[in-house]
């Protein structure tokens, strides 16, 4: 088992860490290059992809020249912002014998919606499960997710719990 760890609520304690091969990241990039090498080796059974990465970052060139100084008494940054790759997408390209679990967290979307949503989402990262749930129907007693698979429906959950 390796674990690719990023900043998160949860710490690892010291028994976790030598349990497990632990990698820590902090970017995007860092996340990005330690699953191109992982999953690139061939040498994984299953990814279990929960991490929610970053989908757009800063453009190049945003804010001043390279090495240039900007003053101080700006009024006004505007920025840019450009989408980033999804990684769970590069999975199955990186090891097409994987087997991929992936999340899908949407908000504010009806039990149908939540399973087009899922279901099209698995099917671009060629996922072999997808979890979806509705940041809105998540409370302390309540987690209801779908889970999906190829063919469709698998199961739902109330509870995280299940």
């Amino acid at each position: 088992v390796t674990l690719l760890w990023g900043p998160g609520r949860t710490p690892l304690t010291a028994k976790d860490r030598r349990q497990m091969g632990v990698e820590d990241f902090v970017t995007f990039d860092d996340l990005h290059g330690l699953v191109r090498r992982h999953i690139g080796s061939c040498r994984y059974d299953a990814m279990i992809h929960a991490a929610a990465v970053s989908d757009y970052r800063l453009a190049e060139g945003t804010g001043g020249k390279e090495g240039e100084k900007v003053a101080s008494n700006r009024q006004e940054w505007v920025l840019r912002l450009v989408p980033t790759p999804k990684i769970v997408d590069e999975v199955k390209a990186l090891d097409p014998h994987v087997l991929l679990v992936k999340f899908k967290l949407v908000s504010g979307r009806t039990r149908e919606e939540l399973l087009r949503i899922a279901a099209a989402s698995r099917e671009a990262s060629q996922a072999d499960l997808i979890l979806g749930n509705d940041l809105q129907q998540i409370d302390a007693e309540r987690h209801p997710a779908v889970l999906l698979d190829k063919a469709g429906l698998v199961a739902e959950y109330a509870t995280q719990r299940q």
